[in-house]
């Protein structure tokens, strides 16, 4: 299929399942960073006028500015200049028209895609059928049921940047290690700014390092010394989040975690409970709904963040246990394949990696905010979208030639049946 055939396809795939959100009015925490946030109100379009969102918190200028640590510039410039928009259009309005900030998310959701597509098509590039593969994953991911939450809710446009970004610089630095021109260390550099402006939009983004990392064990051939030596590439990323860690100290400190003054009886973990009681809690977790209600059954409970409705684990329960061994196995074998295993093996291994490290952060192992929340799945979907096409590629590519005509039905019921299943369905 052509590339353009492709994109367009996306194009009309993503805005027909998501053009009612144009419809949606402000929710939830959107006032926080819209229309009851001064600083959001006072923003005026002339130079340097941006810098103060650089200098200060997510929240500053709002009723949760007093126990902020969230910094998150990026997504709160661009929300920003939404506004200022959205005040031309209703000046007489004491809330600025939710319309506008509705569309630049779907655009954004839109490039994101698009971004995907591309990434895949390159990581994928020896398929023969490596547009097909590509428009497939992006297609799952711009249908995934767990995508709602965050385009359709205004200020958790930071998932669709933090994404959108970290792909890009993956994509970036995947065209860099392939390229053998002379002018190849432009990619790396484009890279590493591209990361920057992901970790400015949202904090989980510096995950996106690790796994360019594990990316380079899955691509490793040859004697370990040379791997070694391709370190070096990623002394640019650790530069720029040098650069992220010294402009966040400077706006909020250098505390991670919030005070705990905070009312913590309505997360799933207490500030006194130690790592075993977290580590069997989130492995139930990550389980329970993080993998089988947020990618299998789509069954998505909003308030599973609460300790009550998540039992932690003061006493060892058998599903915690379970989940915890499970986890551990997984990944432990995902490790093992992707240094000796085969190239299709190194390759699944990486997108099993790549979930695990990018739910690390709201993992809550060492104790960082409020967890629990579907959006934080936005990005490791990805990988969940990646492996049906694997498992579809290879049904259709390597079954036998006495049954090629019989896979190829079944994996066109598959991925049919697929899409059906990730339909869009909320409450407006």
């Amino acid at each position: 299929m052509q590339l353009l055939g492709c994109l367009g396809l996306l194009l009309v795939v993503t805005i027909g399942v998501y053009y009612r959100s144009l419809e949606l009015n402000f929710a939830l925490d959107d006032q926080l960073v819209i229309y009851n946030n001064r600083d959001t109100r006072n923003l005026v379009f002339q130079f340097g006028s941006y810098r103060d969102f650089f200098t200060t918190s997510f929240y500053h200028g709002s009723l949760a500015e007093s126990n902020d640590i969230l910094y998150r510039p990026l997504s709160k410039s661009l929300i920003a200049w939404d506004y200022k928009r959205a005040e031309k259009r209703n000046p007489s309005y004491k809330e600025p028209d939710p319309k506008v900030f509705h569309q630049t998310n779907l655009v954004l959701y839109i490039l994101c895609v698009w971004i995907i597509f591309f990434l895949i098509r390159t990581f994928f590039s020896h398929e023969s059928h490596c547009n097909l593969f590509a428009l497939g994953t992006a297609l799952l991911f711009s249908t995934f049921p767990a995508h709602v939450p965050v385009v359709c809710n205004i200020k958790h446009r930071e998932e669709i940047l933090a994404c959108l970004f970290g792909c890009l610089a993956f994509w970036l630095y995947i065209t860099y290690r392939r390229k053998s021109t002379r002018y190849h260390i432009i990619y790396l550099a484009a890279a590493a700014f591209v990361y920057l402006l992901a970790i400015l939009s949202k904090e989980s983004a510096l995950l996106f390092l690790p796994v360019f990392i594990t990316y380079e064990l899955s691509d490793h051939k040859g004697e370990w010394k040379y791997f070694i030596v391709r370190l070096k590439a990623f002394v640019p990323f650790l530069v720029m989040a040098a650069v992220w860690y010294l402009l966040r100290a400077n706006a909020v400190g250098f505390r991670m975690g919030r005070d705990a003054a905070i009312n913590w009886n309505y997360s799933y973990f207490q500030i006194d409970e130690g790592i075993l009681i977290r580590l069997l809690t989130e492995a139930k977790v990550f389980i329970r709904y993080y993998f089988w209600d947020a990618l299998v059954t789509q069954k998505i409970n909003p308030l599973f963040s609460s300790r009550y409705v998540v039992t932690t684990e003061n006493t060892p329960s058998m599903e915690g246990v379970f989940s915890l061994v499970l986890i551990f196995f997984v990944i432990i074998v995902a490790c093992y394949f992707i240094i000796a295993g085969r190239e299709g093996q190194k390759r699944a291994s990486f997108w099993i990696l790549f979930f695990f490290v990018m739910l690390f952060t709201v993992s809550n192992i060492i104790r960082i905010d409020w967890l629990g929340a579907f959006r934080f799945i936005f990005t490791p979907s990805l990988s969940y979208c990646v492996l049906i096409m694997m498992i579809i590629n290879t049904i259709i590519v390597h079954g036998s030639s006495s049954k090629r005509i019989l896979s190829q039905i079944l994996a066109g019921v598959l991925f049919l049946s697929l899409l059906g299943h990730f339909s869009f369905k909320t409450i407006q």
